[in-house]
């Protein structure tokens, strides 16, 4: 990268902080060989007028769903669970909600009525559900606060009809809990604390804000300054990137069409949508029966 390149994105970075977008950012581009750039910028604790630095370490939301979803795949490899299996399977205490039908604002009442089919452990692992976060969807949110608990709160779809972004996660990790109970599941390696690698020291949990972590910050509603337009880094550069990446997915196609494969949505006696039909190389992925 050129000395105008590294220019380019720090001036772009610096005035998207200094105008409020964000209170800070570090960024890094590298390639297989080394670290192109690096740059920090804004603050890492507002308050305590902390200023970000190239090893500020941010926390990350949701990052135990990526873990939980590996720690199932590695149950249904082991041939522990199956992926159409009803979750009451594995759960038997599991209540499925039911399906929201109907909700008046005025006095908080709704209708509803019970799920077309079962959910399975693939309508978890694909948020498609119907189980949804009160942050996201309005109806949930007035429910939760007038005092329904998370587990009591409908389902805003049948199962399979669609995709819905909701705390799945945390229902799969009570099957990876109840199938390995008694016995070390294989992910737990997973889950070993990671070293540092220049200091070679363990990394512990976050207590506290040290001054290298990032602060949690909220946006205050107040109108931005303007601020003149930011050019952005070399428009050249960026077209490269974007022809290698529809080189990388021409590649990738067939793959692509194996994902689409394992995670389709099964049809219901017609009641949904119909999906295509497994090939014959991906048919034990998705017929394997469940293990007594």
């Amino acid at each position: 990268m050129s000395t105008a390149d590294h220019a380019a994105i720090s001036g772009f970075l610096g005035t998207r902080v200094d105008r409020g977008d964000v209170p800070a950012v570090v960024a890094a581009v590298s390639n297989r060989n080394a670290l192109l750039y690096v740059g920090a910028f804004g603050k890492c604790d507002v308050a305590r007028n902390i200023d970000a630095t190239t090893d500020t370490i941010f926390r990350i939301a949701s990052m135990t769903k990526p873990v939980t979803s590996l720690a199932i795949m590695m149950l249904y490899d082991a041939e522990q669970i199956a992926l159409d299996a009803p979750v009451t399977t594995y759960l038997p205490d599991y209540r499925q909600p039911p399906v929201l039908t109907r909700f008046t604002g005025a006095d908080l009442t709704c209708d509803s009525r019970p799920a077309r089919r079962p959910l399975t452990i693939r309508d978890l692992l694909t948020h498609t559900s119907g189980v949804g976060y009160p942050f996201l969807a309005p109806v949930l949110a007035r429910l939760s606060t007038a005092g329904t608990r998370d587990r009591d709160l409908p389902l805003l779809h049948d199962p399979g009809a669609r995709w819905t972004y909701g705390p799945n996660t945390a229902i799969l990790g009570r099957v990876v809990a109840r199938v390995s109970a008694g016995r070390t599941h294989p992910s737990s390696r997973l889950l070993r604390a990671p070293a540092d690698e220049a200091t070679g020291k363990a990394l512990q949990p976050l207590d506290g804000c040290r001054p290298a972590d990032a602060a949690a910050h909220t946006r205050a509603h107040s109108p931005r300054p303007p601020v003149p337009p930011v050019r952005a880094p070399t428009v050249a550069r960026l077209r490269i990137v974007q022809r290698r990446v529809r080189l990388a997915e021409q590649a990738e196609d067939s793959q692509q069409r194996v994902l689409d494969e394992v995670f389709s949505v099964p049809d219901v006696a017609g009641e949904l949508p119909a999906v295509r039909e497994p090939t014959a190389a991906m048919r034990p992925l998705s017929s394997r029966p469940a293990p007594p």
